[in-house]
């Protein structure tokens, strides 16, 4: 296995020096984000409401079970799939915010 040193890497993520690793060699998929971003937060507020409802976590254990059994290209598209069902979870994690 190639090693690669802390040189080949940026310090600091831009569009411009953002590194594509190919899927069947990663073994892990990170996000960095900064704190309190939208992102951040959503993510946050979609694993906050799904350890609360048990309907809403088992439609997405669902949809997860039934997307594993498909071929992927790479992850991205897996995680593509999901958007629907994770949208609309959060909306209703919003809705349910407000009240």
């Amino acid at each position: 296995m190639k090693t690669i040193d802390k040189e080949t890497f940026p310090s600091v993520l831009t569009k411009e020096n953002f590194i594509e690793i190919p899927h069947g060699k990663r073994k892990s998929h990170i996000h960095v984000v900064p704190n309190n971003s939208d992102w951040w937060n959503d993510h946050l507020l979609f694993r906050d409401f799904l350890r609360n409802s048990v309907v809403d976590r088992q439609l997405y254990e669902k949809v997860k079970q039934e997307l594993s059994l498909k071929k992927w290209e790479n992850g991205n598209e897996y995680a593509s799939a999901k958007t629907s069902c994770i949208q609309s979870i959060l909306e209703k994690a919003r809705r349910e915010k407000i009240k």
